[in-house]
């Protein structure tokens, strides 16, 4: 079924991205292609996935991160969908057939880097030539090798870790990771820092900027951005995770 890893092309306009991905599908399998989903709209979404070969999510940066966190990293993962087929009765149960690709002209765009695994970000050097189409032929061989070779159709942990270290310089930065730069630094030990959780770091800095500003972020979902950030000691106490921070002198 469709692949679980979503390329992401990074440049900016005009670099030639949606067609090239318009181009991956030789002609004879021109009718799986799609660039035009609203994830808004969920039927269709299973539909496709369950009818197309490739689906672009063509302006990338233009999805919300509620939806990233949420029903997106979901979808990729999935392996059937459950939908009705046009003009159908009843739900039915069929293969996922679509793989994903993405496109954005904007760097910071994925929200969440717990599920940032899911993407491989590729930030362009330079415009992609689309003169010549892709040499479908080799392309397939290399494929049908690859399957009798037995070659992974996964990531093992390390590469894991590899795709998640390189996709940080692409994740958003939020509101509260920007206020808590701005009052708190990672220590180096406890002689100059203090052992705080994500919630009383959370609690201070709605004291210090006030709660408006951080009233949509949860305790749960700092806690995460708190954990891939650098340098950052994290531990595991008896009332819970806790981070080594120094407070900045104001």
């Amino acid at each position: 079924y469709g692949n679980q890893a979503v390329p992401l092309l990074i440049s900016e306009q005009g670099w030639n991205k949606t067609p090239f991905c318009e181009m991956l599908l030789p002609p004879e399998l021109s009718f799986g292609y799609t660039g035009n989903l609203q994830l808004s709209n969920k039927n269709q979404v299973f539909q496709q996935m369950a009818q197309m070969l490739l689906i672009n999510l063509d302006e990338f940066n233009q999805i919300s991160p509620k939806v990233q966190q949420g029903f997106l990293k979901n979808i990729i993962t999935l392996s059937s969908v459950k939908t009705k087929r046009p003009y159908g009765r009843h739900v039915e149960d069929f293969p996922r057939r679509a793989s994903f690709i993405a496109t954005t002209n904007e760097t910071k765009v994925l929200a969440d880097p717990t599920g940032s695994r899911r993407f491989l970000a590729v930030q362009l050097t330079g415009p992609i030539d689309v003169s010549e189409r892709p040499n479908y032929e080799q392309l397939y061989a290399q494929a049908m090798d690859a399957l009798h070779e037995h070659v992974p159709t996964f990531f093992n942990e390390e590469q894991t870790k590899q795709i998640v270290e390189s996709n940080r310089r692409f994740c958003e930065t939020t509101a509260a990771e920007m206020f808590f730069l701005d009052h708190f630094e990672p220590a180096a030990d406890e002689k100059e820092g203090e052992w705080m959780t994500a919630t009383a770091i959370l609690e201070y800095l709605k004291n210090e900027v006030g709660i408006s500003l951080l009233q949509n972020i949860s305790a749960v979902a700092f806690g995460r951005r708190l954990t891939h950030m650098d340098n950052l000691t994290k531990d595991e106490k008896e009332y819970g995770n806790a981070y080594l921070v120094k407070r900045k002198k104001r």
